[in-house]
C-alpha cells in the first residue's frame, strides 16, 4: 500500500481524505487484508508497479467505499480498485482510470455490489468500467464512455446481475 497497509486482521476508517500522487507494487494508495470502509473520500493520480493491482485500493479482504471518487489512477488490473474479498461500492464516481489488462474503474474477482455509482471515461483491455469473475451485482448505476478492446461497460467473466442501470 503506497499510504496505508491494512493486515489480515485490522480494522481501517478512512473519511474525508485524499490520496494523491501514491506508487506501491500492489495498492497505490491502500492495500487492504482485512476491514476497510472509506468514506467521502478521494483517490487520484495513484499507480502500481509493472504487474501491480489496485491503482487506488486493493482489496483481499471486506471492503466498503460510500460517497468517494477515483480518478486518473493506474494499474495492470483495476485501475481504481482490485478486489479479490467482498467489496461494496454506494454512490461513487470512476473516472479516467486506467488498467492495462482488465477493470479500468474496478476488477472483481470475488463478490462485489455498485450501487448508484458511475463509471466513465476509463481505460482497460476489458472492462472499461467494471471487470467481473467472481459475482458482480450492478444496480441503480451509470456506465458509460469507456474505452477497451471488449467489454466497454462491463466485462463479464462471472455471475453478473444488472439492475436500473443506463450504458
Amino acid at each position: 500500500g503506497g499510504a496505508i497497509y491494512n493486515s489480515d486482521f485490522s480494522t481501517v476508517i478512512v473519511r474525508n481524505s485524499t490520496f494523491s500522487e501514491n506508487s506501491a507494487f500492489v495498492g497505490g494508495g491502500i492495500l487492504n487484508m482485512g476491514q476497510l470502509t472509506v468514506s467521502d473520500s478521494n483517490f487520484a493520480n495513484n499507480s502500481v508497479g509493472t504487474w501491480g493491482s489496485g491503482g487506488g485500493i486493493y482489496d483481499s479482504g471486506i471492503l466498503t467505499v460510500t460517497n468517494s471518487t477515483f480518478s486518473k489512477n493506474s494499474a495492470v488490473w483495476g485501475g481504481g480498485i482490485d478486489t479479490y474479498g467482498m467489496a461494496t461500492v454506494n454512490n461513487s464516481i470512476f473516472s479516467g482510470n486506467s488498467a492495462g489488462m482488465r477493470g479500468g474503474g474496478i476488477m472483481s474477482s470475488g463478490t462485489l455490489t455498485v450501487t448508484n455509482s458511475a463509471f466513465s471515461s476509463n481505460v482497460a483491455g476489458g472492462g472499461g468500467g467494471v471487470a467481473g469473475a467472481g459475482v458482480l451485482t450492478i444496480e441503480c448505476s451509470a456506465v458509460d464512455g469507456n474505452s477497451v478492446e471488449y467489454g466497454g461497460g462491463i466485462g463479464s467473466f462471472g455471475e453478473t446481475k444488472v439492475n436500473n442501470s443506463t450504458f
